[in-house]
């Protein structure tokens, strides 16, 4: 007897299936699975090394697994370009922002929206949906990206991935080298777009912030899953942690 077919809203955003990954001759992932459900924000946590980011550059075709599947909707998108998995409705945020440094901040957040058919009028409403989004970038529209602070600068990287109208938003250590007061910024707004049914991947150390807008949560170390929490069970963890290193 054959399983009914999923429907399309029960189908997860992201499916990733039993894979390892190789970067040079060292073997970093090994057989990691995770799901990623529609409006869901989930979270992948764990020390330096852990190989969080090689996971996400294995999601997104930069590292491409030596084994295993990726599912984006249901399809299979193993080993897929970032440019053709834009076009699928993945937008990364990658590690240390990779914003386009000599050009404007609205230039940057117009290169968002490159693979989208959109009509101006539609681009203009969603500019300023990501300057209501982060307030500060407003005053700094027509200015130089490379000239901003780093915190603005990662307000830009997400603004420009937001302009994608994405299936699935992936974020690479969002918090890191910012200041405290612009990481609750930045985590502020992340928090309302998971409020808007965005769905989120988060690849984060810092276990409190991470705790405060996900769901739940994928425990990495050494280039496997080693265990998953929820977002009160995470939160309890970034406590004992925080205390043992008082």
């Amino acid at each position: 007897m054959t399983s009914p077919a999923r429907n399309a809203q029960d189908t997860p955003v992201l499916e990733v299936e039993n894979i390892s990954t190789i970067r040079g001759r060292v073997q970093v992932l090994w057989d990691v699975s995770l799901t990623v459900n529609r409006g869901e924000t989930v979270a992948i946590v764990g020390p330096n090394g852990a190989g969080k980011t090689t996971l996400v550059g294995s999601i997104t075709g930069l590292v491409p697994p030596k084994s295993g599947r990726v599912r984006i909707g249901g399809v299979d998108v193993t080993g897929y370009s970032p440019e053709r998995l834009a076009t699928r409705g993945v937008a990364l945020v990658p590690e240390r922002r990779g914003i386009f440094a000599p050009l404007t901040v609205r230039e940057n957040l117009m290169m968002g929206a490159y693979s989208r058919r959109a009509k101006r009028a539609e681009l203009e409403a969603d500019l300023d949906d990501v300057f209501g989004l982060f307030p500060p970038l407003v005053r700094y529209r027509d200015v130089i990206a490379g000239s901003l602070s780093g915190g603005e600068q990662q307000m830009v990287a997400i603004g420009r991935a937001l302009m994608a109208k994405p299936e699935l938003l992936l974020l690479d250590e969002p918090s890191l080298g910012l200041a405290p007061k612009v990481r609750a910024e930045n985590f502020g707004a992340l928090a309302r777009l998971a409020e808007r049914g965005v769905t989120i991947l988060l690849v984060e150390q810092n276990l409190r912030l991470a705790a405060r807008i996900c769901q739940r949560a994928y425990l990495m170390q050494r280039g496997r899953i080693v265990g998953t929490e929820t977002s009160d069970e995470l939160a309890r963890s970034a406590r004992r942690v925080y205390l043992a290193g008082a």
